[in-house]
């Protein structure tokens, strides 16, 4: 999974979900910590790794990449880019 600051409750309910099936689910962020939607609760996640620590090589691992939905997008898409 892929997110940035910001990140909704849709990551949590997406990740919960992933691993009832089996899936080993490893997150990737831009920042060391990030904080959760200022509009509830705040709750903060640790990576497992940082997108700019990733080459192609480990990315080639697994079979797909999410991007839980929020408005993190535009500051994903600014690093990223």
């Amino acid at each position: 999974m892929l997110v940035s600051s910001g990140f909704g409750l849709t990551y949590f309910d997406a990740k919960d979900q992933f691993e009832s099936w089996g899936w080993i689910v490893d997150t990737a962020r831009t920042f060391q910590t990030l904080y959760s939607c200022p509009n509830q609760e705040i709750q903060v996640i640790e990576p497992e790794f940082l997108i700019q620590n990733v080459d192609w090589a480990r990315f080639i691992q697994y079979d797909c990449i999410f991007v839980p939905s929020g408005g993190h997008w535009d500051s994903l898409s600014t690093f990223i880019c």
